[in-house]
């Protein structure tokens, strides 16, 4: 990488923290509204930052990506706990992520709980979900939560 792409780089990271802290600040007054600056301020830097994962190609004819409709249901407040609070480590393992770059090592690095919503027609009975959030070993860190989607909550 030479010092243009990495002051790019630096910059891509500022203007997404930069989007995350607004959107952070104004969802407690108004959730649709955050949703909203949320995917226009995505949607710019994807089609617009030289460091956005889009190639220049793909770039040019970018028009954003796909998202659900808003729904207020699905706004879902979370804790995070440290894996070594209760065990919670137990079973465990690293990912390694096969990148075109090379590998990528994930780290577990806590735990996300919350309840989630429930389906239509069909009330939450399944009480408290957990995912495993991960650190990045590689690009500079930071932190992955992967999922899935599922038709029921086991």
């Amino acid at each position: 990488m030479n010092q243009r792409e990495m002051l790019e780089l630096t910059e891509w990271r500022r203007l997404v923290a930069e989007m995350y802290t607004k959107v952070r600040d104004s969802s407690a007054q108004n959730p649709r509204k955050a949703w909203e600056e949320y995917r226009s301020t995505r949607t710019s830097l994807f089609a617009t930052h030289p460091q956005s994962p889009p190639d220049r190609g793909q770039r040019m004819s970018f028009n954003g990506l796909p998202y659900f409709s808003y729904n207020p249901a699905w706004r879902i407040q979370a804790r995070i706990l440290p894996l070594e609070e209760r065990g919670l480590d137990a079973g465990l393992v690293d990912l390694t992520l096969d990148l075109p770059e090379g590998k990528l090592t994930c780290r577990p690095f806590a735990r996300v709980v919350f309840d989630p919503p429930d389906s239509p027609g069909a009330p939450n009975q399944s009480g408290p979900a957990a995912l495993t959030l991960y650190w990045l070993e590689g690009y500079g860190g930071g932190l992955f939560l992967p999922y899935q989607r599922c038709d029921k909550w086991t």
